[in-house]
């Protein structure tokens, strides 16, 4: 089975205390801590093509494209990263570094489940995971 297709969330696993976090500093309009950015839907699709991945999750500003062993420029929430995307059989991992921090993201396919894990390298950030399946 390939990591190509459109997945609709199923849970989320620590998802808010993750991005918490993260970025504890990020504060909203009235000064108040944010948790996860705004949901983005929840559905994801995922096309690779040759060498070229794309990862749509329903939100223009951040749909992010890759190519597969290269460093790109990924934009979002804010920010410019340099982010470089693997694939080995249905496991695709993106590394994303910042000016302080790595982040991880392993998209896992396992039957219809995708797995998609979050981590960081920044101390005290707690692993979270969203599980989807998939829809075609």
């Amino acid at each position: 089975m390939s990591l190509n297709g459109s997945y609709e969330l199923v849970k989320s696993e620590g998802l808010e205390e993750h991005f918490k976090a993260l970025a504890p500093e990020h504060k909203g309009p009235q000064g108040e801590r944010k948790g996860p950015p705004p949901q983005q839907g929840k559905n994801i699709s995922i096309s690779i093509s040759g060498n070229k991945v794309k990862i749509d999750r329903g939100d223009p500003k951040f749909s992010p494209e890759y190519i597969l062993g290269e460093e790109v420029d990924e934009q979002g929430f804010g920010s410019t990263r340099k982010a470089k995307a693997t694939l080995a059989d249905n496991v695709l991992t993106i590394e994303s570094r910042g000016d302080k921090d790595t982040t991880k993201r392993v998209y896992a396919l396992s039957g219809s489940e995708l797995v998609v894990t979050l981590s960081s390298s920044k101390p005290g950030v707690p692993e979270a995971r969203r599980i989807y399946k998939k829809v075609n």
